[in-house]
C-alpha cells in the first residue's frame, strides 16, 4: 500500500487504491509526547494534510511507512486535532511503536479506514487487510450485531456477530483485520469509543436507522466474561443467566458499572448511539471464552434477544 505519484505540493498515491480517495506520500512521521503521552491510537495532522485528505478530526487514517521501514505496512489511528507543522503525522512513542515508527520516519497517509475493494473476511486474510461487513435488508430496526474487532484483532468476535444476525435475520456490522504471523492487534484496533462513522461507509448508512437494540461482542485479555453498555440491568442480566446456563457456569461473568474500564456505558461508544434510546449492550469475552465457547455464547445472546424483538 505503499504511496507513489506526483501532486500539487504534496504527492498524492497512485497505488493499488487509485479507485478512491488518494493517500498523500512523503509525510514525516514525528514523535510528540507533549499532547498525546500513552494515546497509542490517536494522532495529530498538519493542516496541509487535513485539507489533502478531506477528511474531520476524529476520524480514523491509514498511516504507514516508506520503503519498507516499518514494522506493518499501515494501521489505523484516530486523528484528534492539526497542527501548523508542514506535511507531518504526529504521534506519541507509543503510537509509533505500535507500527515500528521511528521519529521523523518518512510516511504515508491514507484517509480511507476499511479497504474500499475488498468485503470478505477471505479476501481480507489473504491480503493481511482490514475490511468493513454489512449484512442487511435496509428495513429492520430491531437489532444490530457488531464486531468491530473481528477478524486476528479480537479472534472470533464477528464469528458471533453473524451467527446472531444470521439466527435472527436481522443486522450485523462488523470489521475484520488480518496480519500474517500476528500483529492484526497493533495494526486494526481502534477503541470503540473513538469509532467514527464517517470514516466507516457501511457504518454510516445505517447510523440513523435508529435501531431499538444493538450488541457488539469484544474480547479482552482477562479470563472470564464482562457485560456492559448502556442496556438496563434486566437485559444485562438476562444475557448473564443465559450465558451462565449454556455453558455451565463455566466463566466468571460480571456487569460492569460505569466507573470499569470495561463499562461500555459512554454515549460515544458507537454501540449505544446506533440505537435510538443510547442503550446498546456490549460482550467483553477472554480467550478462552471466545475461542472454546464462541458459538455457544452468540446462542446464548440470539436466545435473549429473540424474546425481546419478537
Amino acid at each position: 500500500m505503499k504511496a507513489v505519484g506526483g501532486g500539487i505540493g504534496l504527492t498524492v498515491g497512485s497505488n493499488a487504491f487509485a479507485t478512491r480517495a488518494k493517500a498523500v506520500d512523503s509525510v514525516t512521521v514525528r514523535q510528540n509526547n507533549r499532547d498525546l503521552r500513552g494515546q497509542q491510537e490517536r494522532c495529530i495532522i498538519s493542516e496541509d494534510l487535513h485539507s489533502a485528505l478531506k477528511m474531520t478530526i476524529n476520524g480514523q487514517v491509514r498511516v504507514g511507512g516508506q520503503n519498507d521501514e516499518t514494522k506493518y505496512e499501515s494501521g489505523l489511528y484516530t486523528v484528534t486535532e492539526t497542527s501548523l507543522e508542514s506535511t507531518t503525522v504526529e504521534m506519541s512513542k507509543d503510537g509509533l511503536d505500535r507500527l515500528g515508527f521511528t521519529n521523523n520516519s518518512s510516511g504515508f497517509v491514507d484517509p480511507n479506514a476499511p479497504h474500499p475493494e475488498y468485503e470478505t473476511r477471505r479476501m481480507a486474510d489473504k491480503k493481511d487487510e482490514y475490511v468493513e461487513i454489512l449484512v442487511d435488508n435496509e428495513e429492520q430496526s430491531d437489532l444490530v450485531a457488531c464486531a468491530p474487532h473481528g477478524g486476528w484483532i479480537e479472534y472470533r468476535t464477528d464469528a458471533q456477530s453473524a451467527y446472531v444476525a444470521t439466527a435472527l435475520d436481522v443486522t450485523e456490522w462488523s470489521c475484520a483485520g488480518y496480519n500474517s504471523g500476528g500483529g492484526a492487534y497493533d495494526r486494526w484496533h481502534i477503541t470503540s469509543t473513538a469509532i467514527d462513522r464517517r470514516s466507516f461507509p457501511k457504518l454510516d448508512s445505517i447510523s440513523d436507522r435508529e435501531f431499538t437494540h444493538a450488541v457488539s461482542f469484544h474480547g479482552f485479555s482477562r479470563s472470564g466474561i464482562v457485560i456492559g453498555g448502556n442496556a438496563d440491568n434486566h437485559l444485562k442480566k438476562k444475557v448473564r443467566d443465559k450465558i451462565d446456563s449454556l455453558t455451565n457456569g463455566k466463566y466468571d461473568i460480571t456487569l460492569v458499572d460505569s466507573d470499569s474500564p470495561y463499562s461500555g456505558t459512554s454515549s460515544e461508544n458507537f454501540v449505544n448511539w446506533l440505537t435510538k434510546d443510547g442503550n446498546g449492550l456490549q460482550i467483553e469475552q477472554g480467550w478462552e471464552a471466545r475461542t472454546t465457547d464462541w458459538k455457544t455464547i452468540a446462542t446464548a445472546v440470539a436466545k435473549v434477544y429473540r424474546n425481546e424483538i419478537g
